[in-house]
């Protein structure tokens, strides 16, 4: 067993192997070689940081991380996000996990990362609190049906599993906005640039997004299906005015594509959750877990205080 930092250049002959591991371990189809290559080696904020183990030249155990600015206001701080963890089922249970994530935590700590923000399943979670990863109990969905009549499809639906739509890349790949400004919150936030926002949605994209772009605001969501229902998930809203209406966002959407449920993922301090409570949206249960932990010992900002959307948390 070898336990190594992966470097494109020199591992990736390893790339089949880990498509093939990865999809075993998720239970998902193999995906692409070009979907590698953007994932890991074109984030405008640089190179992932990936712990693997292999066995007989196989990819059996996988950590990395994707760098991802923050925001306080306008002071960028250096962090990193969970991009896939697993272990291969014929290699569980002899300490794999542990290795790599305590040699990917030396090495983010190596490489300057302040903090980095895990997503991880329940199963893996017990592992991470463990090593004193921090869990958060911050992520709420909210939700609204379309109108009343779509009630009872929601009804009858609403505990199916959310899955995206195909890729509509030929439909959107020009709809990236010509600049990007983002207005800060106030409170930590994820940093979303042009560049982030090209490379995110508009390069590789692997779901059907919808793109509102007016005088009024930007935004992104994605469609999906819940067994015969179909559902619109914002990932990402833009205020281009001090009106922040989400009723006017409603109707944008309303306006583009069909859909029975609408749907928020935040965290308890997004600026959002005011105004989702007041426009009547429902907050239901979700299954997402949260956990940070922090490698600069001098940093001195609050990471609980982090306000998210699905932009930091849905699929890759």
């Amino acid at each position: 067993m070898a336990y190594f930092l992966f470097n494109y250049d020199d591992h990736h002959h390893l790339i089949p192997s880990f498509l093939e591991a990865a999809a075993n371990a998720y239970g998902n189809p193999v995906l692409c070689k070009e979907w590698f290559s953007w994932k890991y080696t074109a984030n405008p904020y640089g190179d992932p940081i990936i712990y693997c183990a292999v066995d007989n030249d196989e990819i059996v155990g996988w950590v990395s991380y994707g760098r991802q600015n923050f925001l306080i206001n306008k002071k960028v701080y250096h962090g990193a996000m969970s991009f896939d963890t697993f272990v291969a089922p014929s290699h569980q249970g002899q300490g794999i996990f542990s290795k790599l994530v305590k040699l990917v935590e030396a090495e983010l700590k190596e490489q300057n990362i302040a903090f980095a923000i895990n997503f991880p399943n329940s199963n893996s979670l017990p592992g991470f609190l463990k090593r004193n990863w921090k869990q958060l109990d911050i992520v709420e969905y909210w939700v609204k049906p379309k109108n009343i009549v779509a009630m009872p499809k929601i009804v009858k639906n609403i505990r199916n599993t959310f899955v995206p739509l195909s890729s509509n890349y030929e439909e959107i790949k020009k709809a990236i906005p010509s600049n990007f400004n983002q207005n800060p919150v106030g409170t930590l936030e994820s940093q979303v640039t042009y560049d982030y926002l090209k490379w995110r949605f508009f390069t590789h994209p692997n779901a059907a997004y919808i793109v509102i772009d007016n005088e009024y605001l930007f935004s992104i969501a994605r469609i999906g299906k819940r067994g015969a229902m179909q559902e619109i998930q914002i990932i990402l809203v833009h205020w281009k005015l001090n009106e922040k209406s989400i009723s006017r966002l409603i109707r944008d959407y309303k306006k583009k594509v069909a859909f029975d449920l609408i749907g928020f993922s935040i965290s308890k301090n997004n600026p959002l959750r005011k105004e989702l409570k007041k426009q009547l949206f429902i907050k239901v249960p979700t299954q997402v877990n949260v956990c940070y932990k922090i490698f600069n010992e001098s940093l001195n900002i609050d990471v609980s205080t982090i306000s998210l959307s699905a932009i930091n948390y849905h699929t890759y």
